[in-house]
């Protein structure tokens, strides 16, 4: 689930924020869902979810970094 890599400008914000913000929410379903089963298996499933989710906001961040200058 790794954010794109090319190089957005500010008029690409609106898109990427969008695209981050409803795969946040997708996982945060999915996440709720393995945390609270009955299962060890779904449960443990739920640290991944988790870390796909930090990626996703450290993917988004630097892509607005960049897209407003601020990156590296």
């Amino acid at each position: 689930m790794k954010m794109e890599q090319a190089q957005h400008t500010l008029d690409d914000l609106p898109d990427l924020v969008s695209k981050a913000m409803r795969q946040a929410w997708q996982l945060g379903q999915t996440y709720w869902q393995q945390a609270d089963s009955e299962y060890l298996s779904q449960q443990a499933k739920s640290d991944v979810t988790q870390t796909r989710f930090n990626t996703l906001v450290e993917d988004t961040r630097a892509a607005i970094a960049r897209a407003t200058g601020q990156g590296e």
